[in-house]
């Protein structure tokens, strides 16, 4: 596992945002539940977690529905700044 990783080399997790890119399911009913899972899975408080949601307005595989994309940036510092 990543995080243990982190711990080793005593970084830690910052900030965690992602962007999910789907036609539907609708995001936003299931945010509140997926930042809880995270932060209580990745072991930080739910406020450095950002989840957003985007189309991909009908183009491709995507936009047919067919399938979900997800990009993340994770900030890490040797300090803990929460």
């Amino acid at each position: 596992m990543q995080k243990k990783k982190l711990k080793e080399k005593k970084f830690f997790i910052v900030n965690l945002d992602i962007n999910i890119i789907c036609e539907k399911p609708n995001i936003s009913k299931y945010r509140k539940k997926m930042i809880e899972n995270l932060s209580s899975i990745l072991k930080i408080p739910d406020k450095i977690i950002s989840i957003k949601a985007t189309s991909n307005e009908k183009i491709g595989f995507i936009g047919d529905g067919l399938g979900i994309a997800a990009e993340s940036i994770i900030q890490i510092s040797n300090e803990k700044l929460y």
